[in-house]
């Protein structure tokens, strides 16, 4: 989980290191565009799979294929080549995520879940606002070690996954077996969110850059992403080749409206958050002349707030039981924080 969260925001502060070796600075945002590609294109078919399949099992291969494309971004011959692997690293680190949250769910009780869930936040948290400071000392190295670090990790860790994580099958006490789990699986509806969501970041993060707005190219990738995302509803709809239980998106949590507003404010959330940590770095190695370690450093007052109010968060949420108190106040400092990030450098130079 720590090495996912550490390779969410890495590569802030190696992308002047990268455009120096590869030379291809329209693809940069990439680096960081690609990762969460992969993440969200997969994130219903991490639920399906989970829901069929031994999450022991689930979880070992996806550290494996993290490493594996950890192996890739550092050995990369061409920017090309590290956009690839870090796609195959959002992917895996989803599905890592994905299986911890199952296992978690699975092995602990209602009472104790939200102390457990509450370190993985902390995890992710501390991994995150870290990715930049571990990346930028790694680049007065070799920039390509912060992904061979990976390696070392979970190599490391690899007895823990194989010997002492207890399995979990969703379905072993219906004794279903493997041509049966596969025979509903919605591979249809998968293919048609994958291509929706990959055809839509490649049109947003390729206007401009490298194609003009106006461009045939971009006008096409748009137009491929409201097909495909017409297609996958009425696929839904009607449960085309799967059934209602087994198709990729629960419909039915749209008529719950709860759930829909804790969906936008997770999405808000997350936009408040990663933007800063991955441009602030950026921001003071372009505009300030800081190096990729000391732009990085500017950030541990971030990491600091952050590491504690996620375990207030957690210890007080399993006392309380409230959980409306954060969503509201959290989002009020938010707004304010965001705003004077707006406004806040052009009254006073640090």
């Amino acid at each position: 989980m720590f090495i996912y969260a550490l390779d969410n925001t890495i590569t802030a502060d190696l992308v002047p290191a990268i455009a120096n070796d590869f030379e291809d600075v329209p693809l940069l945002p990439w680096l960081s565009v690609g990762f969460m590609a992969g993440a969200v294109a997969v994130l219903p078919l991490m639920g399906k799979l989970y829901a069929k399949y031994n999450a022991k099992w689930l979880y070992t291969i996806f550290v494996v294929i993290f490493l594996a494309a950890s192996a890739l971004c550092g050995a990369a011959p061409t920017m090309n080549a590290i956009i690839v692997g870090r796609v195959f690293l959002g992917l895996a680190g989803n599905g890592m995520y994905a299986g911890i949250l199952t296992l978690l769910s699975a092995y602990t009780e209602e009472k104790e879940r939200p102390g457990y869930l509450s370190l993985i936040g902390l995890v992710w948290g501390i991994g995150t606002v870290l990715g930049p400071v571990v990346g930028g000392a790694f680049e007065r190295v070799n920039w390509r070690w912060s992904f061979y670090i990976n390696l070392i990790i979970g190599g490391l860790f690899m007895p823990v996954y194989l010997f002492m994580l207890p399995p979990f099958d969703p379905l072993e006490s219906k004794s279903v077996g493997l041509r049966e789990r596969i025979k509903n699986f919605d591979f249809l509806g998968a293919t048609l969110f994958i291509g929706f969501v990959i055809s839509i970041i490649m049109a947003v993060n390729f206007g401009g850059p490298v194609y003009a707005w106006n461009n045939g190219s971009t006008i096409a990738l748009f137009a491929v992403a409201g097909i495909l995302l017409i297609g996958f509803g009425v696929q839904q709809r009607f449960a085309f080749l799967t059934t209602l239980t087994d198709r990729m998106f629960p419909a039915q949590m749209l008529k719950i409206r709860e759930a829909n507003f804790l969906f936008v404010c997770a999405a808000c959330c997350n936009a408040a958050g990663f933007i800063p940590i991955f441009y602030i770095p950026l921001y003071f190695q372009f505009s300030r002349g800081d190096d990729a370690l000391d732009a990085a450093v500017r950030l541990l007052p971030l990491i600091v707030v952050l590491s504690a109010t996620i375990l207030a968060n957690g210890f007080l949420m399993g006392k309380l039981g409230y959980y409306f108190p954060w969503y509201f106040f959290g989002s009020i400092l938010m707004l304010v924080g965001n705003v004077l990030f707006c406004t806040f450098p052009s009254r006073l130079h640090l």
